[in-house]
């Protein structure tokens, strides 16, 4: 990327921590499409749900399958559908925000760590429980200790989500412009394979699969963008997400 794209990526991360810090608004960017799978990537850690809550409910990769068919389905609304709040399949509630550019889905906002109706978050918890060895008693601890009690007016977080979905979707048009002429989406791709499947057993032959290229290619180009290669970058992931998980809930490396 070049410097004006670096300054706008830095200035997102910038309005994120403040919504944190002032509005206490968790933010995930989620469902990137096209040439989000790199800002995906730039916006590491809010590219995800990293609240206790989620992180607990991703240990377990058939909720993980579960979360992303219910963000292919917000993908799916119809277009008038910008913003809403609702609770996950899981229970935790959440305000969608979903980001258009040049009549293209680019990706949705979610600002989440709240419970709106505490009996249904429970409802919601104990279901998606059945057949797992998920601890409830748990999970409904981390919902009364970390979920935000002071739920911001509605309008507001519109109004504050908007200006966020603005300075995304001049970043995707200031990226799609300046990589027209070059084969980026490759990177994108690899960065987007390895942030959804960091904690299984990545082999660079799969993600060759993946993106439809060699496996010699695609280490190459990835060493160019990134100067190192896939495999410390995926080590660099894996590590960035156990120490999220550490700081952000009581459970040991062990575990």
């Amino acid at each position: 990327m070049n410097k004006e794209l670096e300054t706008l990526v830095s200035d997102i991360k910038a309005y994120i921590a403040f919504l944190k810090q002032e509005y206490m608004i968790d933010i995930a960017i989620c469902d990137a499409q096209g040439p989000f799978f790199l800002l995906v990537s730039k916006l590491a850690p809010n590219n995800a749900h990293t609240n206790p809550f989620c992180s607990y409910f991703k240990k377990y990769s058939r909720l993980q399958k579960e979360c992303h068919l219910q963000q292919q389905k917000i993908r799916e609304l119809n277009d008038n559908q910008i913003f809403f709040a609702g609770t996950c399949y899981a229970g935790m509630s959440e305000y969608i925000y979903r980001v258009y550019a040049e009549n293209r889905y680019l990706c949705f906002i979610s600002a989440t760590s709240y419970c709106f109706d505490r009996e249904k978050t429970l409802r919601r918890i104990n279901r998606t429980a059945l057949n797992t060895d998920i601890n409830v008693d748990q999970l409904v601890e981390i919902v009364d200790t970390f979920t935000k009690k002071n739920v911001p007016d509605k309008k507001i977080i519109e109004v504050l989500l908007s200006s966020l979905s603005k300075q995304i979707i001049l970043f995707y048009l200031l990226y799609t412009k300046q990589n027209e002429k070059y084969g980026n989406d490759i990177i994108a791709k690899i960065s987007y394979y390895v942030l959804e499947n960091y904690s299984s057993d990545i082999r660079i032959k799969d993600i060759a699969s993946y993106v439809n290229y060699s496996e010699f290619y695609i280490s190459h180009l990835f060493s160019q963008y990134y100067h190192t290669t896939l495999f410390n970058y995926i080590n660099n992931i894996r590590i960035n997400k156990a120490k999220e998980l550490l700081i952000n809930t009581d459970f040991s490396i062990s575990k």
